[in-house]
């Protein structure tokens, strides 16, 4: 039992389902197929496993030189390096494989009309993009916007898989560009805990290229990098909007809930970004907290913007609104409870 927790663990499975529902949200917008939502979801958590295991095992080196994630199953040896190549490989075929017989199945026995080729296109490069990051991506400048352009393609799957002329493509490109932004965001802040560590390896993450630093317990951020991320969640903004003017938001009263709603969380993100700049002493678990509440954030806005537009009755929003929402937080809390005995483990 101990080993299962232990690659669990290495997979960071509790993280899993925000990623399966980048896939599923996007796809929400071409089809109510549950069963084909369903697949996108199971891709989009099956690419996260592969890519945070190999991330795990390639950055092995670095994380021994961080005293905080000591705990960690390849630092600590109850999972062996070679054990770790293996699962990450496993687990890339299990999604290729997963990909080909899922859709295909489904493909031949309903009236989808599936177009697996196109599918595949977004599928293989957002993988390819994601190992080229675990290889190389911390000694390039502009690495966190490499790793988002993978979260970009994931997004293009169920679309890839399910469009049928290139006009039904804007929607998801807005949404494919505001998660990838989302991300980009989410990585840039997440790279301050480990800033110490990667400019003394001469990394080129954001937070070291933008000179933040942490000496003797105090973290400095230049204005440079508060401007860039500040930029980058205007631009998310920018993003939703254009979405709402292209798809002709209606004036309904539930739309407009959800958007007085979207707006809420909007300025308690920015907020949220604000007090992690304002707060100069640097403390790793403080630092992850915010960065989840203002990941929570951004990635609500998401179905609350998809569900302004659709066109559906006002329960059967309100019923996928509070799935989305809530299932990947029960999925997160349940796994880091039994993998951690923590809800917000030092990783």
């Amino acid at each position: 039992m101990s080993t299962i927790i232990e690659i669990l663990r290495l997979t960071r499975i509790h993280s899993a389902s925000a990623s399966g529902f980048i896939t599923l949200l996007v796809g929400l917008f071409y089809t109510r197929d549950i069963i084909t939502l369903l697949g996108l979801y199971i891709i989009g958590a099956l690419i996260h496993l592969v890519i945070f295991t190999m991330n795990e095992c390639v950055d092995l080196g670095v994380d021994e030189l961080n005293d905080e994630i000591k705990g960690k199953p390849l630092i600590k040896g109850s999972i062996s390096l070679r054990l770790g190549k293996i699962i990450w490989v496993g687990l890339l075929t299990i999604t290729i494989i997963f990909y080909f017989v899922y859709f295909m199945i489904l493909d031949m026995f309903t009236n989808m009309n599936l177009n697996l080729i196109v599918g595949l296109l977004p599928f293989t490069i957002s993988i390819v993009i994601f190992m080229l990051y675990n290889l190389y991506g911390k000694r390039l400048i502009g690495k966190d916007l490499l790793i988002s352009s993978g979260v970009f393609f994931l997004a293009l799957i169920g679309p890839g898989l399910l469009i049928t002329s290139v006009d039904q493509i804007y929607p998801a490109l807005f949404l494919a560009l505001y998660f990838m932004f989302e991300f980009t965001i989410t990585t840039d802040l997440g790279d301050i805990k480990d800033v110490e560590v990667e400019s003394s390896l001469n990394y080129k993450t954001p937070p070291v290229v933008f000179g933040v630093r942490v000496k003797n317990g105090k973290v400095t951020y230049p204005i440079s990098f508060k401007r860039y991320v500040y930029s980058l969640r205007t631009l998310m903004v920018i993003l939703l909007i254009i979405l709402f003017i292209n798809q002709n938001l209606k004036i309904e009263p539930i739309s407009l809930v959800f958007v007085v709603i979207l707006t809420i969380i909007t300025i308690g993100s920015i907020i949220t970004i604000t007090k992690i700049f304002s707060d100069n002493v640097f403390n790793r678990r403080k630092l992850l907290v915010r960065i989840g509440i203002n990941e929570i954030m951004t990635f609500s806005a998401v179905p609350l913007s998809i569900l302004s537009l659709l066109n559906l009755e006002t329960s059967t929003r309100i019923i996928i609104l509070v799935i989305v929402i809530f299932a990947p937080l029960i999925w997160l809390k349940f796994f880091l409870k039994i993998l951690y005995k923590d809800i917000v483990p030092i990783t």
